[in-house]
Protein backbone atom coordinates (compact mmCIF):
# COMPACT_ATOMS: atom_id res chain seq x y z
CA UNK A 1 0.00 0.00 0.00
CA UNK A 2 1.66 3.43 -0.54
CA UNK A 3 1.69 5.88 1.80
CA UNK A 4 2.61 5.90 5.22
CA UNK A 5 -0.42 5.98 7.11
CA UNK A 6 -1.24 2.63 9.27
CA UNK A 7 -4.51 0.49 8.61
CA UNK A 8 -7.61 0.63 10.76
CA UNK A 9 -9.95 -2.68 9.87
CA UNK A 10 -13.31 -1.41 10.94
CA UNK A 11 -16.31 -4.00 11.43
CA UNK A 12 -19.37 -2.84 9.70
CA UNK A 13 -23.27 -4.43 9.36
CA UNK A 14 -23.88 -6.91 6.84
CA UNK A 15 -20.56 -8.81 7.95
CA UNK A 16 -18.42 -6.15 6.20
CA UNK A 17 -15.05 -5.13 6.61
CA UNK A 18 -13.49 -1.80 5.52
CA UNK A 19 -9.72 -1.23 5.90
CA UNK A 20 -9.19 2.78 6.33
CA UNK A 21 -6.67 4.81 7.39
CA UNK A 22 -5.96 4.56 11.19
CA UNK A 23 -6.90 8.23 11.46
CA UNK A 24 -9.73 10.18 13.41
CA UNK A 25 -8.91 13.53 11.69
CA UNK A 26 -10.62 11.67 9.04
CA UNK A 27 -14.53 11.37 8.68
CA UNK A 28 -14.70 7.76 7.20
CA UNK A 29 -12.69 6.30 10.23
CA UNK A 30 -14.20 7.91 12.30
CA UNK A 31 -17.58 7.87 11.10
CA UNK A 32 -17.48 3.93 10.56
CA UNK A 33 -16.49 3.09 14.39
CA UNK A 34 -18.72 5.42 15.92
CA UNK A 35 -21.82 4.20 13.87
CA UNK A 36 -20.71 0.77 12.99
CA UNK A 37 -21.95 1.81 9.43
CA UNK A 38 -22.14 4.64 7.18
CA UNK A 39 -24.31 7.64 8.15
CA UNK A 40 -26.31 7.63 4.81
CA UNK A 41 -29.88 5.90 5.32
CA UNK A 42 -29.49 4.62 2.09
CA UNK A 43 -27.53 2.08 2.48
CA UNK A 44 -30.26 0.34 4.79
CA UNK A 45 -32.62 0.88 1.29
CA UNK A 46 -29.28 -1.06 -1.03
CA UNK A 47 -28.91 -3.91 1.37
CA UNK A 48 -33.00 -4.58 0.67
CA UNK A 49 -32.76 -3.93 -2.98
CA UNK A 50 -29.53 -5.94 -4.09
CA UNK A 51 -29.95 -9.60 -4.65
CA UNK A 52 -27.56 -12.45 -6.24
CA UNK A 53 -27.04 -11.92 -10.03
CA UNK A 54 -27.01 -8.17 -10.05
CA UNK A 55 -24.66 -5.76 -12.28
CA UNK A 56 -23.99 -2.80 -9.56
CA UNK A 57 -22.02 -0.02 -10.06
CA UNK A 58 -20.14 2.15 -7.42
CA UNK A 59 -18.99 5.60 -9.40
CA UNK A 60 -16.93 7.56 -6.36
CA UNK A 61 -16.59 4.35 -4.26
CA UNK A 62 -14.56 6.37 -1.24
CA UNK A 63 -13.38 3.44 0.80
CA UNK A 64 -15.90 1.09 -0.41
CA UNK A 65 -18.94 1.20 2.18
CA UNK A 66 -21.23 0.37 -0.58
CA UNK A 67 -19.55 -1.24 -2.81
CA UNK A 68 -18.26 -4.19 -0.43
CA UNK A 69 -21.95 -4.17 0.63
CA UNK A 70 -23.44 -4.67 -2.73
CA UNK A 71 -20.69 -7.46 -3.77
CA UNK A 72 -21.04 -8.98 -0.30
CA UNK A 73 -25.00 -9.51 -1.64
CA UNK A 74 -24.60 -9.67 -4.86
CA UNK A 75 -23.02 -13.41 -4.73
CA UNK A 76 -20.99 -15.10 -7.19
CA UNK A 77 -23.10 -14.77 -9.99
CA UNK A 78 -23.63 -10.54 -9.86
CA UNK A 79 -20.58 -8.35 -10.29
CA UNK A 80 -20.08 -4.58 -8.73
CA UNK A 81 -17.57 -1.93 -10.31
CA UNK A 82 -16.05 0.23 -7.86
CA UNK A 83 -14.67 3.02 -9.39
CA UNK A 84 -12.06 5.39 -7.52
CA UNK A 85 -9.39 7.49 -8.81
CA UNK A 86 -8.02 8.60 -5.82
CA UNK A 87 -4.88 6.33 -5.62
CA UNK A 88 -4.37 6.36 -2.00
CA UNK A 89 -8.42 5.88 -1.00
CA UNK A 90 -8.16 3.22 -3.35
CA UNK A 91 -5.02 1.57 -2.32
CA UNK A 92 -7.90 1.06 0.78
CA UNK A 93 -10.62 -0.48 -1.15
CA UNK A 94 -8.46 -2.72 -2.56
CA UNK A 95 -7.40 -3.88 0.63
CA UNK A 96 -10.90 -4.24 1.92
CA UNK A 97 -11.74 -6.32 -1.08
CA UNK A 98 -9.07 -9.41 -0.69
CA UNK A 99 -10.30 -8.45 3.05
CA UNK A 100 -13.63 -9.76 2.95
CA UNK A 101 -12.42 -12.47 -0.19
CA UNK A 102 -14.50 -10.93 -2.75
CA UNK A 103 -14.29 -12.60 -6.09
CA UNK A 104 -17.28 -10.54 -7.41
CA UNK A 105 -16.13 -6.93 -7.48
CA UNK A 106 -13.82 -4.88 -9.92
CA UNK A 107 -11.48 -2.15 -8.76
CA UNK A 108 -11.27 0.72 -11.58
CA UNK A 109 -8.93 3.53 -10.98
CA UNK A 110 -10.26 6.11 -13.29
CA UNK A 111 -12.07 9.02 -12.90
CA UNK A 112 -15.43 8.98 -14.74
CA UNK A 113 -16.61 12.10 -17.37
CA UNK A 114 -17.94 12.82 -20.74
CA UNK A 115 -14.50 11.96 -22.89
CA UNK A 116 -11.60 9.85 -22.07
CA UNK A 117 -8.36 10.83 -21.57
CA UNK A 118 -6.19 11.81 -19.19
CA UNK A 119 -7.01 14.41 -16.20
CA UNK A 120 -5.53 16.00 -13.11
CA UNK A 121 -7.43 15.13 -9.86
CA UNK A 122 -7.10 17.16 -6.76
CA UNK A 123 -6.62 15.11 -3.63
CA UNK A 124 -7.28 15.89 -0.12
CA UNK A 125 -6.24 14.04 2.90
CA UNK A 126 -10.30 13.87 3.67
CA UNK A 127 -11.24 11.56 0.82
CA UNK A 128 -14.68 13.06 0.59
CA UNK A 129 -13.19 16.53 -0.79
CA UNK A 130 -11.46 15.19 -3.57
CA UNK A 131 -12.42 16.91 -6.93
CA UNK A 132 -11.32 17.60 -10.49
CA UNK A 133 -11.52 21.37 -9.64
CA UNK A 134 -8.34 22.81 -8.09
CA UNK A 135 -8.84 23.99 -4.81
CA UNK A 136 -6.66 25.70 -1.78
CA UNK A 137 -4.60 22.44 -0.24
CA UNK A 138 -5.21 19.98 -2.51
CA UNK A 139 -2.70 18.10 -4.26
CA UNK A 140 -2.87 17.70 -8.21
CA UNK A 141 -2.34 13.74 -9.48
CA UNK A 142 -2.77 12.01 -13.13
CA UNK A 143 -5.34 9.54 -13.75
CA UNK A 144 -6.75 8.60 -16.60
CA UNK A 145 -10.31 9.48 -17.74
CA UNK A 146 -13.19 7.39 -18.78
CA UNK A 147 -16.87 7.29 -19.80
CA UNK A 148 -19.70 5.47 -18.16
CA UNK A 149 -20.39 3.71 -21.63
CA UNK A 150 -16.56 2.70 -21.85
CA UNK A 151 -16.69 1.99 -18.09
CA UNK A 152 -19.35 -0.62 -18.65
CA UNK A 153 -17.49 -1.93 -21.86
CA UNK A 154 -14.63 -2.04 -19.85
CA UNK A 155 -16.24 -3.95 -17.50
CA UNK A 156 -17.54 -6.33 -19.87
CA UNK A 157 -21.37 -5.88 -18.90
CA UNK A 158 -24.43 -5.36 -20.86
CA UNK A 159 -26.18 -3.92 -18.70
CA UNK A 160 -26.43 -2.69 -14.86
CA UNK A 161 -29.02 -2.41 -12.28
CA UNK A 162 -28.11 0.09 -9.97
CA UNK A 163 -25.96 2.99 -10.24
CA UNK A 164 -24.77 4.70 -7.07
CA UNK A 165 -23.12 8.00 -8.23
CA UNK A 166 -20.94 10.71 -6.26
CA UNK A 167 -18.82 11.97 -8.21
CA UNK A 168 -18.65 15.28 -5.86
CA UNK A 169 -20.08 17.71 -8.36
CA UNK A 170 -18.96 15.66 -11.39
CA UNK A 171 -22.13 14.15 -12.19
CA UNK A 172 -23.45 15.74 -14.98
CA UNK A 173 -20.49 14.87 -16.97
CA UNK A 174 -20.65 11.37 -16.10
CA UNK A 175 -24.39 11.19 -17.24
CA UNK A 176 -23.17 12.99 -20.60
CA UNK A 177 -20.59 9.91 -20.61
CA UNK A 178 -22.86 7.22 -20.36
CA UNK A 179 -25.99 8.18 -23.23
CA UNK A 180 -25.93 4.46 -24.39
CA UNK A 181 -25.82 2.85 -20.65
CA UNK A 182 -28.75 5.39 -19.74
CA UNK A 183 -31.14 4.03 -22.32
CA UNK A 184 -30.08 0.27 -22.82
CA UNK A 185 -29.85 -0.67 -19.04
CA UNK A 186 -32.05 2.19 -17.75
CA UNK A 187 -30.47 1.43 -13.84
CA UNK A 188 -32.26 2.52 -10.59
CA UNK A 189 -29.96 5.68 -10.10
CA UNK A 190 -28.52 6.81 -6.06
CA UNK A 191 -27.29 10.36 -7.03
CA UNK A 192 -25.76 12.42 -4.28
CA UNK A 193 -27.36 16.06 -4.78
CA UNK A 194 -25.88 18.48 -1.97
CA UNK A 195 -22.56 19.40 -2.08
CA UNK A 196 -21.26 22.01 0.62
CA UNK A 197 -24.80 22.73 1.81
CA UNK A 198 -26.10 23.33 -1.37
CA UNK A 199 -28.81 21.51 -3.92
CA UNK A 200 -27.45 20.88 -7.45
CA UNK A 201 -30.33 19.76 -9.51
CA UNK A 202 -28.72 20.25 -12.70
CA UNK A 203 -28.08 16.68 -13.31
CA UNK A 204 -31.30 15.33 -12.25
CA UNK A 205 -33.47 17.33 -14.68
CA UNK A 206 -31.20 16.43 -17.12
CA UNK A 207 -32.28 12.61 -16.48
CA UNK A 208 -36.01 13.69 -16.49
CA UNK A 209 -35.48 15.15 -19.80
CA UNK A 210 -34.33 11.36 -20.36
CA UNK A 211 -37.32 10.17 -19.04
CA UNK A 212 -36.20 9.31 -15.69
CA UNK A 213 -38.58 9.96 -12.53
CA UNK A 214 -37.46 11.09 -9.49
CA UNK A 215 -38.04 9.89 -5.84
CA UNK A 216 -36.49 9.86 -2.32
CA UNK A 217 -36.09 7.49 0.47
CA UNK A 218 -39.33 7.22 3.10
CA UNK A 219 -36.48 5.61 5.86
CA UNK A 220 -39.04 4.33 8.29
CA UNK A 221 -40.34 2.03 5.59
CA UNK A 222 -37.42 1.49 3.51
CA UNK A 223 -38.71 1.77 0.40
CA UNK A 224 -38.89 5.08 -2.50
CA UNK A 225 -41.61 7.65 -3.12
CA UNK A 226 -42.05 10.20 -5.81
CA UNK A 227 -40.27 13.40 -5.12
CA UNK A 228 -40.49 17.20 -6.68
CA UNK A 229 -37.28 18.30 -6.71
CA UNK A 230 -36.73 21.91 -6.85
CA UNK A 231 -34.30 24.42 -5.09
CA UNK A 232 -37.08 25.35 -2.53
CA UNK A 233 -37.87 22.02 -1.35
CA UNK A 234 -38.33 21.23 2.11
CA UNK A 235 -36.21 18.72 3.93
CA UNK A 236 -33.73 17.76 0.38
CA UNK A 237 -32.07 14.68 1.43
CA UNK A 238 -28.41 13.86 0.55
CA UNK A 239 -29.03 11.58 -2.22
CA UNK A 240 -31.93 10.91 -4.41
CA UNK A 241 -33.39 8.19 -6.95
CA UNK A 242 -33.90 8.46 -10.36
CA UNK A 243 -35.18 6.04 -12.70
CA UNK A 244 -37.55 5.34 -16.08
CA UNK A 245 -41.05 3.79 -15.72
CA UNK A 246 -39.90 0.46 -16.60
CA UNK A 247 -37.90 -0.06 -14.14
CA UNK A 248 -39.81 1.42 -11.60
CA UNK A 249 -42.81 -0.88 -12.53
CA UNK A 250 -39.85 -3.39 -11.21
CA UNK A 251 -39.09 -2.12 -8.24
CA UNK A 252 -42.73 -1.51 -7.51
CA UNK A 253 -43.91 -5.29 -7.81
CA UNK A 254 -40.67 -6.09 -5.54
CA UNK A 255 -41.97 -3.48 -2.53
CA UNK A 256 -38.79 -1.50 -3.42
CA UNK A 257 -40.93 1.45 -4.46
CA UNK A 258 -44.38 3.73 -4.63
CA UNK A 259 -45.32 4.92 -8.20
CA UNK A 260 -47.70 7.07 -7.38
CA UNK A 261 -49.16 8.84 -4.11
CA UNK A 262 -52.34 7.08 -3.03
CA UNK A 263 -55.14 7.88 -0.37
CA UNK A 264 -55.47 5.58 2.78
CA UNK A 265 -57.24 2.61 2.26
CA UNK A 266 -59.63 2.00 5.86
CA UNK A 267 -57.96 0.50 8.37
CA UNK A 268 -60.14 -2.87 8.03
CA UNK A 269 -58.18 -3.93 5.17
CA UNK A 270 -55.17 -4.31 7.52
CA UNK A 271 -55.00 -7.11 10.11
CA UNK A 272 -54.19 -4.14 13.08
CA UNK A 273 -57.16 -3.39 12.73
CA UNK A 274 -58.44 -2.15 16.16
CA UNK A 275 -55.66 -3.64 17.80
CA UNK A 276 -52.96 -1.14 18.04
CA UNK A 277 -53.71 -1.72 22.21
CA UNK A 278 -52.08 -4.90 21.57
CA UNK A 279 -49.60 -3.70 18.99
CA UNK A 280 -47.95 -1.39 21.35
CA UNK A 281 -48.57 -3.98 24.26
CA UNK A 282 -46.28 -5.99 22.97
CA UNK A 283 -42.90 -3.81 23.32
CA UNK A 284 -41.32 -3.88 26.37
CA UNK A 285 -41.45 -0.22 27.24
CA UNK A 286 -45.52 0.25 27.75
CA UNK A 287 -45.65 -2.65 30.55
CA UNK A 288 -44.75 -0.19 33.31
CA UNK A 289 -47.26 3.00 31.72
CA UNK A 290 -50.64 0.90 30.58
CA UNK A 291 -51.86 1.15 33.55
CA UNK A 292 -52.08 4.95 33.14
CA UNK A 293 -53.18 4.75 29.39
CA UNK A 294 -57.41 5.69 29.14
CA UNK A 295 -59.68 5.02 26.13
CA UNK A 296 -60.30 8.16 24.55
CA UNK A 297 -63.32 10.18 24.63
CA UNK A 298 -62.74 13.39 23.14
CA UNK A 299 -63.12 13.91 19.46
CA UNK A 300 -58.88 14.64 19.45
CA UNK A 301 -58.62 11.87 21.60
CA UNK A 302 -60.12 10.15 18.94
CA UNK A 303 -58.22 11.64 16.03
CA UNK A 304 -55.10 11.10 18.26
CA UNK A 305 -55.70 7.23 18.46
CA UNK A 306 -56.72 6.84 14.77
CA UNK A 307 -52.93 8.18 13.85
CA UNK A 308 -51.76 5.55 16.08
CA UNK A 309 -54.19 3.12 14.17
CA UNK A 310 -52.32 4.58 11.06
CA UNK A 311 -48.75 4.01 11.99
CA UNK A 312 -49.05 0.74 13.86
CA UNK A 313 -51.00 -0.10 10.48
CA UNK A 314 -47.90 1.66 7.93
CA UNK A 315 -45.63 -1.53 9.90
CA UNK A 316 -47.38 -4.05 8.97
CA UNK A 317 -44.70 -5.17 6.00
CA UNK A 318 -46.72 -7.67 4.29
CA UNK A 319 -49.12 -4.91 3.44
CA UNK A 320 -48.85 -3.14 -0.31
CA UNK A 321 -46.36 -0.06 -0.07
CA UNK A 322 -48.14 2.52 -1.76
CA UNK A 323 -50.53 1.91 1.10
CA UNK A 324 -48.03 1.80 3.87
CA UNK A 325 -46.65 4.76 2.43
CA UNK A 326 -50.28 6.27 2.93
CA UNK A 327 -51.47 5.10 6.16
CA UNK A 328 -47.80 6.96 7.43
CA UNK A 329 -48.63 9.96 6.01
CA UNK A 330 -52.02 10.15 7.49
CA UNK A 331 -50.38 9.39 10.91
CA UNK A 332 -48.55 12.57 10.74
CA UNK A 333 -51.34 14.38 9.67
CA UNK A 334 -53.34 13.08 12.55
CA UNK A 335 -50.19 13.61 15.49
CA UNK A 336 -49.56 17.13 13.93
CA UNK A 337 -53.49 18.11 14.17
CA UNK A 338 -53.64 16.51 17.83
CA UNK A 339 -50.50 17.56 19.05
CA UNK A 340 -51.39 21.37 18.11
CA UNK A 341 -54.54 20.97 19.56
CA UNK A 342 -52.89 19.04 23.30
CA UNK A 343 -48.92 19.07 23.01
CA UNK A 344 -48.34 16.54 25.75
CA UNK A 345 -45.58 14.69 26.25
CA UNK A 346 -47.20 11.49 24.41
CA UNK A 347 -48.61 13.06 21.46
CA UNK A 348 -45.38 15.41 20.94
CA UNK A 349 -43.11 12.32 20.85
CA UNK A 350 -45.55 10.12 18.30
CA UNK A 351 -45.14 13.23 16.26
CA UNK A 352 -41.41 13.35 16.00
CA UNK A 353 -40.77 9.60 15.63
CA UNK A 354 -43.48 9.52 12.47
CA UNK A 355 -42.02 12.94 11.27
CA UNK A 356 -38.02 11.08 10.71
CA UNK A 357 -39.79 7.41 9.75
CA UNK A 358 -41.10 10.25 6.75
CA UNK A 359 -37.96 12.13 6.50
CA UNK A 360 -39.20 15.04 7.59
CA UNK A 361 -36.38 16.02 9.51
CA UNK A 362 -36.84 19.72 9.97
CA UNK A 363 -40.58 18.63 11.23
CA UNK A 364 -38.47 16.55 13.62
CA UNK A 365 -36.02 19.34 15.08
CA UNK A 366 -38.80 21.53 15.74
CA UNK A 367 -40.73 19.03 17.66
CA UNK A 368 -37.90 17.60 19.66
CA UNK A 369 -37.07 20.93 21.35
CA UNK A 370 -40.63 21.39 22.68
CA UNK A 371 -40.57 17.58 24.01
CA UNK A 372 -37.81 18.90 26.30
CA UNK A 373 -39.47 22.17 27.67
CA UNK A 374 -41.94 19.60 28.70
CA UNK A 375 -40.10 17.56 30.36
CA UNK A 376 -39.60 20.49 32.78
CA UNK A 377 -42.82 20.66 33.75
CA UNK A 378 -44.87 19.31 35.89
CA UNK A 379 -47.05 17.71 33.16
CA UNK A 380 -43.98 16.35 31.68
CA UNK A 381 -43.14 14.52 35.04
CA UNK A 382 -46.22 13.04 35.29
CA UNK A 383 -47.84 9.96 34.54
CA UNK A 384 -48.68 9.31 30.80
CA UNK A 385 -52.65 9.17 30.11
CA UNK A 386 -52.37 8.39 26.52
CA UNK A 387 -50.36 5.55 24.44
CA UNK A 388 -47.10 6.91 22.72
CA UNK A 389 -44.47 5.99 19.91
CA UNK A 390 -41.39 6.48 21.85
CA UNK A 391 -39.28 8.93 19.97
CA UNK A 392 -36.76 6.57 19.25
CA UNK A 393 -37.61 2.73 18.08
CA UNK A 394 -34.87 1.22 20.27
CA UNK A 395 -36.47 2.51 23.30
CA UNK A 396 -39.71 0.59 22.17
CA UNK A 397 -37.33 -2.45 23.58
CA UNK A 398 -36.16 -1.06 27.03
CA UNK A 399 -39.00 -0.86 29.84
CA UNK A 400 -38.97 2.68 32.10
CA UNK A 401 -39.98 0.69 35.05
CA UNK A 402 -36.62 1.74 37.35
CA UNK A 403 -36.24 5.23 36.11
CA UNK A 404 -39.37 6.47 34.03
CA UNK A 405 -38.10 9.97 33.70
CA UNK A 406 -34.32 9.21 32.76
CA UNK A 407 -35.91 7.10 29.87
CA UNK A 408 -38.16 9.82 28.78
CA UNK A 409 -34.82 12.09 28.41
CA UNK A 410 -32.05 10.04 27.22
CA UNK A 411 -34.04 8.50 24.57
CA UNK A 412 -35.11 12.50 23.52
CA UNK A 413 -31.51 13.74 23.88
CA UNK A 414 -30.28 10.90 21.87
CA UNK A 415 -32.75 11.66 19.06
CA UNK A 416 -31.66 15.20 19.29
CA UNK A 417 -28.02 14.28 18.93
CA UNK A 418 -28.62 12.14 16.02
CA UNK A 419 -31.15 14.06 13.95
CA UNK A 420 -29.15 17.25 14.38
CA UNK A 421 -25.69 15.91 12.69
CA UNK A 422 -25.46 13.34 10.69
CA UNK A 423 -22.25 12.63 12.65
CA UNK A 424 -20.46 14.01 15.99
CA UNK A 425 -17.57 14.19 13.57
CA UNK A 426 -19.58 17.09 12.37
CA UNK A 427 -20.65 18.79 15.57
CA UNK A 428 -17.54 17.92 17.18
CA UNK A 429 -16.98 19.09 21.00
CA UNK A 430 -20.33 21.16 20.78
CA UNK A 431 -21.78 17.82 21.85
CA UNK A 432 -19.47 16.87 24.57
CA UNK A 433 -21.40 18.22 27.50
CA UNK A 434 -24.46 16.38 25.90
CA UNK A 435 -22.87 13.21 25.25
CA UNK A 436 -21.24 13.57 28.82
CA UNK A 437 -24.02 14.05 30.63
CA UNK A 438 -26.07 11.14 28.85
CA UNK A 439 -23.33 8.60 30.06
CA UNK A 440 -24.52 9.13 33.27
CA UNK A 441 -27.68 7.85 32.70
CA UNK A 442 -28.97 4.46 32.47
CA UNK A 443 -30.81 3.32 29.15
CA UNK A 444 -27.85 5.32 26.70
CA UNK A 445 -26.97 3.24 24.24
CA UNK A 446 -23.03 2.10 23.16
CA UNK A 447 -23.19 4.58 19.92
CA UNK A 448 -23.39 7.41 22.47
CA UNK A 449 -20.50 5.91 24.70
CA UNK A 450 -18.73 5.69 21.43
CA UNK A 451 -19.65 9.13 20.15
CA UNK A 452 -18.04 10.86 23.69
CA UNK A 453 -15.08 9.04 23.43
CA UNK A 454 -13.76 9.95 19.70
CA UNK A 455 -14.80 13.50 19.92
CA UNK A 456 -12.32 13.15 23.28
CA UNK A 457 -9.63 11.32 20.95
CA UNK A 458 -9.62 13.37 18.11
CA UNK A 459 -9.64 16.96 20.35
CA UNK A 460 -6.62 15.24 22.59
CA UNK A 461 -8.12 15.35 25.74
CA UNK A 462 -8.34 11.91 25.93
CA UNK A 463 -5.52 9.38 25.10
CA UNK A 464 -6.94 5.86 23.31
CA UNK A 465 -10.42 4.55 24.28
CA UNK A 466 -11.22 4.02 27.80
CA UNK A 467 -11.10 0.76 29.99
CA UNK A 468 -14.37 2.15 31.37
CA UNK A 469 -16.55 2.09 28.18
CA UNK A 470 -18.12 -0.90 29.64
CA UNK A 471 -18.17 -2.03 25.20
CA UNK A 472 -17.36 -5.36 24.75
CA UNK A 473 -18.03 -8.01 22.04
CA UNK A 474 -21.72 -7.88 22.51
CA UNK A 475 -22.04 -4.36 22.46
CA UNK A 476 -19.99 -3.66 18.97
CA UNK A 477 -18.26 -4.63 15.93
CA UNK A 478 -14.92 -3.72 16.38
CA UNK A 479 -13.76 -4.87 19.82
CA UNK A 480 -10.32 -4.88 18.65
CA UNK A 481 -10.65 -0.92 18.90
CA UNK A 482 -12.44 -0.56 21.86
CA UNK A 483 -10.92 -3.42 24.39
CA UNK A 484 -8.17 -1.27 25.04
CA UNK A 485 -6.86 -1.50 28.81
CA UNK A 486 -3.73 1.24 28.35
CA UNK A 487 -2.94 2.85 25.28
CA UNK A 488 -1.69 6.36 23.57
CA UNK A 489 -2.45 8.34 21.15
CA UNK A 490 -0.89 10.26 18.85
CA UNK A 491 -2.32 13.87 17.70
CA UNK A 492 -3.76 11.68 14.31
CA UNK A 493 -5.60 9.52 16.67
CA UNK A 494 -3.50 6.43 16.12
CA UNK A 495 -3.70 4.23 19.15
CA UNK A 496 -1.14 2.04 19.98
CA UNK A 497 -3.07 -0.44 22.37
CA UNK A 498 -1.89 -3.12 25.16
CA UNK A 499 -4.44 -5.74 25.89
CA UNK A 500 -5.18 -8.12 28.44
Amino acid sequence: MSGEQSVLEVRIKGSVTVAVPHDLTLATPYILLEQEDWFEPEIAFVRGLVRPGMHLLDIGANYGVYALTMAQLAGSDGAVCAVEPTPQTADYLQKSILLNGLNNIRLMRVALSNREGEVEIFCSPHSELNSLQARPGLVPQKVPLMTLDGCLAACGWDRVDFIKLDAEGEELRVLEGGGETLTSSQPLIQMEVRHGGQLHLVPVFRLVEQGYRVYRLIPGLNILAPCDPSPEMENPPLNLFLCTDERARRLELEGHLVSHHSKAAPLATCRLHNQWPKALLTRPFSQPLRSDWVEPKTQDGIRYALALHHYMAAQEDQQPPVQRLAWLREALAGFRQTAAQRPSFSRLSSLARCAIALGEARLARETLPKIQAILGTEQGQGALDEPLLPVSQRFEEISPQDDPMAWRLVGLLETMQKINAHSSYYSGTHDEALLGALVQYPYHGAEVERRLQLIRMRCGRQMGPSKDTGMNGTETLNPHFWDVVAGKMDAMGKVETVRT
